[in-house]
């Protein structure tokens, strides 16, 4: 079982940290509104780092091609993006669901 010692990357630029991730065995998983694998149908690793961006903008160029995997989140059309914290939600829930 981890630490929080275990669990806690302090590092301080954004892709060493993701470099780190990886090299702990991390699949870094980042959200895309769009060309990303729908959530259902994507791998989600056990253990896996979520990557989401910011409301407008999204996550930059740089972080979603460092990602192992990008998925989208399905919804109706409606709106072009959800709401990062629903979003964060609904991928711990799906993470819940596959791995408990």
């Amino acid at each position: 079982r981890s630490t929080p010692r275990d669990t806690l990357f302090p590092y301080t630029t954004l892709f060493r940290s993701l470099e780190r991730l990886a090299e702990h065995g991390f699949a870094r998983v980042a959200t895309v509104v769009d060309r990303g694998t729908p959530l259902h149908q994507a791998e989600l690793p056990a253990r896996c780092a979520f990557l989401l961006g910011a409301e407008r903008e999204g996550l930059s160029r740089e972080v979603r091609e460092a990602a192992d995997v990008t998925v989208t989140i399905p919804g109706t059309g409606d709106v072009e993006s959800l709401n990062v914290n629903v979003a964060a939600a609904i991928l711990l829930a799906e993470h819940a669901r596959r791995h408990g």
